[in-house]
């Protein structure tokens, strides 16, 4: 027996369909959305999609070849928000997308929003200085190898150096 069509079966069809359609193409615009939903059978408008987005806590995010394109979060505990820390992280760098740095030895953990570690892994590396070897970024982490010897406020320094003018 199937069930009827009622406005919640249709709202969950249409979920399923966005989480489909954002996790195969990459779509920039709602109206990019709204059209592949409308080929799919989901017809609707801006603003029950716009709902819909923010339910799914959907993101925009610069894509490898510069475009901005939406998609699903992966982990959604990243998306809460945090009460500030009673050291503060310098305004250069959250401005940058940076929402913590942490040091072990010789290698800076930098955390920042999902999407932003390759912007702030290139800004180090573009850098040029003997401070930093390389860097590894993910979606939202940077490994900074730090060479011998550099202490991690001067570190820190360098780092604001190179994302507080980006």
């Amino acid at each position: 027996m199937t069930q009827p069509n009622t406005p919640i079966n249709r709202r969950q069809g249409r979920i399923e369909m966005i989480k489909r359609i954002l996790a195969t193409q990459e779509v920039g615009t709602q109206d990019e959305l709204i059209a592949e939903l409308a080929r799919a059978g989901h017809a609707t408008t801006q603003a029950t999609l716009s709902r819909d987005m923010k339910q799914l806590k959907v993101v925009k995010v610069r894509n490898g070849s510069g475009r901005y394109v939406y998609m699903l979060p992966v982990r959604t505990e990243l998306y809460r928000r945090v009460p500030d820390r009673p050291t503060a992280l310098p305004q250069a760098l959250a401005r940058v997308g940076v929402t913590s740095v942490h040091f072990a030895g010789q290698l800076a953990v930098v955390r920042t929003r999902p999407g932003h570690a390759a912007r702030v892994a290139y800004e180090v590396d573009a850098l040029g200085t003997t401070d930093f070897l390389g860097s590894i970024a993910g979606d939202d982490t940077v490994f900074v190898a730090l060479a011998d010897g550099v202490p991690p406020h001067a570190a820190m320094d360098r780092l604001v150096d190179a994302l507080g003018q980006s």
